[in-house]
């Protein structure tokens, strides 16, 4: 049997024993509640954040909405209207990185808060360079601005896009912290050759005389190349090469019965081609479907593609495209 003692030596045990359940208990209850309050306050933070911010974004939206119909129509809409519109797209890209500079991101988002920053302001810049070669483009008394500009703008827009997403796609995914998707740039950057048809298109139309002039933008080639060996493309075994090939006319005069003519020279000297014909308005593109020119096996074929001459044209340099291809 216990003694009386030793009963209340157990008792008393148990009692602390019961105490340090308790306090352990509370102390749990207590951490718990003190997470899920920062987590409270870390997501108001969060919501409050998107809403001071998502304007500019909508802003940025109508922008680049701008922006993309100002290239498509600045032939029709005039050189002065381009210029002030454009100029506006700027001032208004520049105040929305302004704005957001000013918003204090919490510390969890501090991060991708720079990569929103960095976004509208690369577009800011980029906008700012579109106004000013287009402008240059359309000023018959300013020399012609290097397309490499409009290329590296168009690059620009790229990196700013994809800034912009991996901004959103670090964001909390519920419905409180949605943000809209946002970009500038529809498709691929510009390539050298379409930026230098874009400009010559807008020098013809800045000028009040005549402008007769064509050029081939671009060549697909069906099969595809599936490599490159320097300069020349790598083409799988084919019987023959079907091409869809890209021209403009990049003057203020229609053309009627544009000649677009493809050859291709095969080593022993044999040559096939293949011609289609097409209308083009002044600033209009078009693509011409041109098939069956024979590849010659296991070699190197040359291709060469070439628009016009017309009557009247001055540059030439554009008018035709050449390629080494290599059949293996």
């Amino acid at each position: 049997m216990f003694s009386p003692r030793r009963s209340r030596h157990v008792r008393r045990r148990r009692w602390i024993v019961l105490g340090i359940v308790a306090s352990t208990l509370v102390l749990a209850i207590n951490a718990v509640a003190q997470s899920q309050g920062r987590e409270s306050a870390l997501r108001i933070a969060t919501i409050s954040y998107l809403d001071n911010v998502r304007p500019e974004v909508e802003r940025s939206n109508s922008l680049g909405a701008e922006l993309a119909d100002l290239r498509a129509r600045a032939t029709e809409l005039g050189r002065a209207t381009v210029s002030e519109r454009l100029q506006r797209v700027g001032i208004e890209a520049l105040a929305g990185v302004r704005a957001v500079e000013k918003v204090a991101p919490p510390t969890q988002l501090r991060t991708n808060h720079s990569l929103l920053v960095a976004a509208l302001a690369i577009r800011a810049r980029s906008a700012d360079t579109i106004r000013r070669t287009i402008g240059e483009a359309l000023n018959p008394g300013s020399p012609p601005p290097p397309a490499t500009d409009l290329v590296r703008a168009t690059e620009d827009l790229r990196s700013a896009d994809r800034s912009y997403e991996l901004f959103r796609e670090a964001l909390p995914d519920d419905e409180d912290t949605a943000m809209p998707r946002s970009a500038w740039l529809d498709g691929e950057p510009l390539a050298p050759e379409e930026a230098s048809a874009f400009i010559s298109t807008l020098r013809s139309a800045g000028s009040l005389a005549p402008v007769r002039d064509v050029a081939v933008v671009t060549i697909t080639m069906e099969p595809a190349a599936v490599g490159s060996e320097g300069p020349a493309a790598i083409l799988p075994p084919s019987p023959t090469l079907k091409l869809q090939v890209v021209v403009a006319n990049v003057g203020n005069d229609a053309i009627r019965q544009l000649p677009v003519v493809a050859a291709v020279a095969a080593p022993n000297g044999d040559v096939d081609t293949a011609r289609q014909f097409v209308d083009l308005e002044p600033g209009q593109r078009a693509t011409v479907t041109i098939g069956g020119l024979r590849l010659a096996p296991a070699s190197a074929n040359e291709l060469r593609v070439t628009a016009g001459p017309v009557e009247g044209e001055a540059t030439l340099s554009d008018n035709e495209r050449r390629r080494t291809l290599l059949v293996r």
